[in-house]
């Protein structure tokens, strides 16, 4: 996103440089430009989205970081998935916007409260579309094996 937004800024300035003071040519062009950038903006975040989704889903349930990148299995994830991961999203931004509302109302300091319940909503949506993709035939993600904790005796 730091890349987007400095080449928008470079947009910016090889606009107004290249309309030499005109006003009304260099509101044509920046209607024009911004008009690009924000559709360039949506197909990013989606893309962004499509991807940090399953790798998430993935990187939760095998609790191993370096297991997460399975390109075969994300690139399978969301060929089944594409439409459920966005819809999701969705409704979690929205859902997430009225209840972090509602925790300001309660004089800011129900906010804290309204991020957990955000954060487990998240959760529990990633675990409803892992249900749903094993329904249609998905691969299983290996789960780490359960048992005692082992103290560790290099600290």
């Amino acid at each position: 996103m730091m890349g987007f937004m400095l080449g928008c800024f470079g947009i910016f300035v090889a606009v107004a440089a290249a309309t030499d003071g005109d006003e009304a040519a260099m509101t044509i062009v920046a209607i024009i430009t911004v008009s690009i950038l924000v559709v360039v903006g949506i197909v990013m975040w989606i893309v962004m989205i499509l991807l940090i989704t399953p790798f998430m889903i993935r990187a939760g349930l095998t609790q191993d970081f370096r297991a997460s990148f399975d390109i075969p299995w994300v690139k399978d994830f969301v060929r089944k998935m594409w439409k459920e991961i966005l819809l999701s999203t969705v409704f979690l931004m929205a859902m997430a916007v009225i209840v972090e509302l509602l925790g300001l109302l309660a004089f800011c300091v129900g906010i804290y409260p309204a991020v957990a319940a955000v954060m487990l909503m998240q959760g529990h949506l990633y675990l409803q579309l892992y249900q749903l993709y094993l329904a249609r035939g998905g691969q299983k993600i290996p789960l780490k094996p359960s048992g005692p904790l082992k103290p560790n005796m290099n600290a």
